[in-house]
C-alpha cells in the first residue's frame, strides 16, 4: 500500500477490507486499542452500545490516528445512530453507510452487490483509484492469507490444548495496522522455532488450573458475543485455568472463517463470501445456535460463556438460547454483560470467571434436557409453555381487561370506546378461540397483508402496554429476567415475553416481524421459535428506498403471504389483498383529516393518542381501522364547530416524541391539566407513507416500509420532526428517553438541533414506559414543570385558545 494513502475505518465485520485496499485506501477498523481509556462520545445517549459511543468518543480525540473516511452498516440500532451523527459532525471525512442484508438468498446477494458497487464509487472519489478486477484479486490473495493464518492459530488452539495466543488478540493488535504489516511479523514468526504467527505484545500468563476431576487440564470454553468488550475476558479466562477452543464473536471466527474464491466478477465472489460466512447474531434462517451447537460439541465445548456487551440487544437477547444450548451440551453457562472501556468491573469479572470455572471443574457432563414443560409447535398448539397451561378464564389479563370493559363506556371518545372494546375482544376471545390465526408482529410491520388473509396481527408493544396500564408488567419484568433476559434490555419485550412465559397470553403460531425499528423484535421472534416452536419470518428492509430495494422488500412480501398460508393454513387471493389495501388507504384519509383538525385546535387531552389510538395503526388494511379513523375524524370535527376545547385557554403546545409511562401515574394529567401543556401532537400516531396502489400491492407495501422515518440518513428524521413542529404550531417538544430503546433515543442529538434550529426547545426525560421499577413522578413533575415556565417565560407566546 502507497504511503500516504487515505485511511478508512470500518466497524463490521460484514464490511469488506479487501475492497477498501483494492480502492486505493488503508483499511482501518476501529477497536479500541489495548490500555486506551476514552470517554464515550456525549453525542450519543448513555443507554447506546458503550462500543459505539466509545468508538466516537476516540475518533473525536484522535486515537485512530487520521481518518480520511468511514464505513458504517446497518448491523443494529446502534450502529445506525452512530452512522446519523458521525454524518451530521464530522462532515470533512467520507461517511459511506453499506446496506447489509439479514437474510441470504440471490436477492440479497444482489441488493448487498449493489451496495459494494456504490461503496466502491464513493472510495475512488476518495482516493483516485478504481477497485478493477485486478486489485480485487490482489486484496482476496492478501486477506484470505492473513485468514488462513489466523484460522491455522485458532485451530492449533484447540487441537493443542494450550494457551497459544488467541486469535482475537492479534485481530485487535494489528487492527489499525495495514495487512502487509500483519503478514511481514507472520512471515517472520513462522520462521522462529515454533512460530505460527505474529506474537502480541501481551498475552496471558499460562496458569494450571484443577480441571475436572482433580488433574491440571485446562477446561475448554466457547466465548460468544458480539464485539467482545474486552480481551481481559479471554485472558481472566486463561489466567484462571481455561482454555477457548471456540470464538464466537465479532473479532473471532466471524472475522477468520471465510475465504474468498476466485471466479469472473470478484465483487461478487467477494458479495457470497461475506454473506455466506458464519452468521452474526443479527442473520436471519441460518440456523445459527444449531451450527454453533455442532461446532462446540466438534472441539468438545466444557463450558459456554456469553460475553456481552451492555444495551448490545441482538446478544443479550440470546442470552436464554445459549443456557439452553449449553444444558444441551451438558456444560455450565455463565453469562457476563460489562461496559466496553478496557478494564471496567474487572474485579467483578474475575470473581464470576473464578467462580465459573471451579464450579465446573468437578461437574460431569450429564445428558440434561432444555428447561421448559414443552418445546417445538406441539407446545404452542397446546398452549404449553414455561408456566402453566393458558386458558383465558384464568388468566390475569384477561381478568382485569374484563374490569376494563365494564367501564368502557366512560371513555372520552367513541373512537376509544371502539378500539378498545375491539383490543378486549381480541385478547381474551379471540386469540384463544383460534390460535393458529395469532400472529406475533412488530410495530412498523405493514399489518395489509396480516389482514387479506383473515389473521390477528398482534404487536408486543400493544401487549406489554396494556399489562402496564393493568399493573401486571413489574411481575412479567421479573418473570422475563429470571430467565435470563437481561434488566438493561427493553421493558415492552421483556413484558411481552412474560407475559406468554406466565401463561397470560397463549404461545403465537407464527412470528412475522421487520428489521426496522428495534433489533429486539428478531430477538424476540428467535425465542419464540426456539423455545415454543413458532414459524418466524422476518422482513428485512435496507436503510435507503433504492429501486433494487424495493425490488427486495416487494419479494420478501410474496414470500410472507406464502409463510403465513403454510404457518396458518389461512386462504389467500389477490382480490382480498387489493381490498385491504383500499380499506388501508381509506383509513388513512380519515386518519391525517383527524390530525389536521388537530393542528386547528386542541380538541383531546394529546395523552389519549399514544396511550388509547396509536393502536389504530395496526388494524389499517380492516373494516374496523376505517371505523375507528371515521369516528375520530367525526367527533374532532363536531368538536372543532361546537367550540369544545376540552383543555381551555393554553399558552404552550407540545410535541411528544417516542411513548410516555404507561403504569399507573399522574403524569401526562397534570402535564396536560395541572401545568396547561397540552400535547398537540405525538410521533406514534403519525402517518409518515402515501397511499397505496392497490394495483400493484406488493411493491406498494415495499415504498410503505422503506418510507419510515427511522430509516435513511439523518436528514429524513430532522425532516419530518420539522413538519410536525410547524404544521401543529408547537412552543416545545418533549423527548422521552425509554431506558431499554435504542432506534430513538439514538437519534436524540440530531432531532434537538433540527427542532432548535427552528426555535423550538427540547426536553429530555429518561425512564421507562413500562417498568415503574425505578420511576419517581416527583422528579418528572419537577424537570416538566421547569421546562413549561422556561416556555412562558418572558419572549414566550402569548396565551391561545386551543
Amino acid at each position: 500500500m502507497t504511503a500516504g494513502a487515505p485511511r478508512v475505518g470500518w466497524l463490521c465485520t460484514y464490511v469488506p477490507e479487501e475492497l477498501i485496499w483494492a480502492a486505493g485506501a488503508v483499511p482501518v477498523r476501529l477497536v479500541p486499542p489495548a490500555g486506551q481509556r476514552s470517554r464515550a462520545s456525549p453525542l450519543l445517549p448513555p443507554n447506546l452500545c458503550s462500543y459505539v459511543r466509545i468508538c466516537l468518543g476516540l475518533a473525536e480525540q484522535g486515537a485512530f490516528g487520521r481518518l480520511d473516511g468511514v464505513v458504517i452498516t446497518n448491523c443494529c440500532n446502534a450502529t445506525q445512530r452512530l452512522y446519523d451523527v458521525w454524518k451530521a459532525y464530522r462532515p470533512q471525512e467520507l461517511v459511506h453507510y453499506l446496506d447489509v442484508p439479514r437474510r441470504l438468498d440471490d436477492s440479497a446477494v444482489a441488493l448487498y452487490l449493489d451496495g459494494l458497487r456504490r461503496l466502491a464509487e464513493d472510495l475512488s472519489s476518495l482516493t483516485g483509484v478504481r477497485a478493477t478486477a485486478e486489485r480485487l484479486e490482489q486484496a482476496a490473495a492478501l486477506y484470505n492469507r492473513k485468514r488462513r493464518l489466523l484460522a491455522e492459530l485458532d485451530r492449533a488452539r484447540a487441537e493443542g490444548g494450550a494457551p497459544s495466543p488467541a486469535p482475537s488478540e492479534l485481530v485487535r493488535e494489528h487492527s489499525l495496522r495495514p495487512v502487509e504489516e500483519f503478514l511481514a511479523a507472520a512471515g517472520a514468526a513462522a520462521g522462529s522455532p515454533g512460530g505460527t504467527g505474529p506474537s502480541p505484545s501481551h498475552r496471558p500468563p499460562a496458569s494450571p488450573s484443577a480441571g475436572r476431576g482433580g488433574t491440571s487440564r485446562r477446561l475448554r470454553v466457547m466465548v460468544s458475543g458480539g464485539m467482545a468488550f474486552h480481551q481481559d475476558v479471554i485472558g481472566l479466562l486463561e489466567e484462571l485455568g481455561g482454555l477457548v477452543v471456540l470464538e464466537d464473536h465479532c473479532l473471532g471466527r466471524r472475522y477468520w472463517q471465510r475465504q474468498v474464491e476466485p471466479g469472473p466478477d470478484p465483487l461478487y465472489c467477494l458479495a457470497r463470501a461475506y454473506l455466506e460466512g458464519p452468521p452474526c447474531a443479527r442473520m436471519y434462517g441460518r440456523g445459527r445456535l444449531s451450527a454453533l451447537e455442532r461446532e462446540a460439541r466438534r472441539r468438545g465445548v466444557e463450558g459456554v460463556v456469553q460475553n456481552g456487551l451492555q444495551f448490545c440487544d441482538t446478544v443479550l437477547f440470546e442470552a436464554p438460547l445459549l443456557s439452553d444450548l449449553a444444558r444441551r451440551l451438558g456444560v455450565p453457562f455463565l453469562a457476563l454483560e460489562a461496559d466496553y472501556q478496557e478494564g471496567t468491573a474487572l474485579g467483578q469479572l474475575r470473581v464470576r470467571v473464578q467462580a465459573f470455572l471451579e464450579s465446573a471443574a468437578g461437574l460431569g457432563a450429564p445428558d440434561r434436557a432444555p428447561r421448559g414443560a414443552g418445546s417445538g409447535r406441539e407446545a404452542a398448539d397446546a398452549g404449553q409453555g414455561t408456566g402453566a397451561g393458558p386458558e383465558p378464564g384464568r388468566s390475569p389479563f384477561c381478568q382485569r381487561l374484563g374490569y376494563v370493559r365494564s367501564i368502557q363506556q366512560h371513555l372520552p371518545l367513541e373512537a376509544i370506546r371502539r378500539l378498545v372494546g375491539f383490543q378486549i375482544d381480541t385478547f381474551c376471545r379471540r386469540i384463544w378461540a383460534d390460535r393458529r390465526r395469532y400472529v406475533w408482529t412488530s410495530m412498523v410491520m405493514p399489518p395489509e397483508i396480516f389482514h387479506a388473509l383473515g389473521l390477528m396481527p398482534i404487536n408486543s408493544e400493544l401487549v406489554a402496554g396494556w399489562h402496564a396500564s393493568l399493573g401486571l408488567s413489574r411481575d412479567l419484568l421479573i418473570r422475563a429476567e429470571a430467565e435470563g433476559f437481561s434488566v438493561g434490555l427493553c421493558s415492552y419485550h421483556k413484558t411481552a415475553l412474560g407475559a406468554v412465559l406466565a401463561g397470560y397470553l397463549p404461545p403465537p403460531r407464527a412470528c412475522a416481524v421487520s428489521s426496522n425499528i428495534c433489533d429486539g423484535a428478531m430477538k424476540v421472534s428467535e425465542f419464540l421459535e426456539q423455545r415454543f416452536g413458532a414459524g418466524y419470518f422476518l422482513l428485512d428492509l435496507p436503510h435507503r428506498a433504492t429501486p433494487r430495494a424495493i425490488d427486495y422488500v416487494a419479494g420478501q412480501f410474496e414470500a410472507l403471504v406464502d409463510f403465513l398460508v403454510r404457518e396458518t393454513g389461512a386462504e389467500f387471493s389477490p382480490d382480498r389483498l387489493r381490498e385491504a389495501c383500499r380499506l388501508s388507504n381509506r383509513a388513512r384519509e380519515h386518519w391525517i383529516a383527524a390530525h389536521r383538525l388537530r393542528q386547528r385546535a386542541v380538541l383531546m387531552p394529546g395523552n389519549l393518542g399514544m396511550r388509547n389510538l396509536f393502536g389504530t395503526t395496526f388494524l389499517f388494511g380492516s373494516p374496523k381501522a376505517v371505523e375507528v379513523a371515521a369516528e375520530l375524524e367525526d367527533e374532532l370535527r363536531q368538536r372543532l364547530e361546537q367550540g369544545v376545547r376540552p383543555l381551555g385557554p393554553e399558552r404552550c403546545r407540545l410535541l411528544w416524541i417516542h411513548f410516555a409511562p404507561l403504569y399507573r401515574n399522574q403524569l401526562m394529567d397534570y402535564l396536560e391539566q395541572g401545568l396547561g401543556a397540552a400535547i398537540a401532537v405525538d410521533i406514534t400516531n403519525h402517518c409518515w407513507w402515501e397511499p397505496l396502489d392497490e394495483d400493484d400491492p406488493y411493491a406498494s407495501l415495499a415504498r410503505k416500509a422503506l418510507s419510515h422515518y427511522y430509516l435513511g440518513g439523518p436528514e429524513n428524521r430532522a425532516a419530518v420532526y420539522r413538519g410536525l413542529a410547524r404544521d401543529f404550531r408547537v412552543h416545545g417538544a418533549v423527548h422521552f428517553v425509554h431506558a431499554g430503546c435504542r432506534a430513538i433515543p439514538g437519534a436524540l442529538q440530531t432531532v434537538r438541533d433540527a427542532l432548535e434550529g427552528m426555535g423550538v426547545p427540547m426536553l429530555e426525560l429518561s425512564g421507562d414506559c413500562i417498568d415503574s421499577r425505578a420511576y419517581s413522578e416527583e422528579q418528572t413533575r419537577t424537570r416538566l414543570e421547569a421546562f413549561v415556565e422556561m416556555l412562558r417565560g418572558p419572549g414566550a407566546p402569548g396565551e391561545v385558545t386551543v
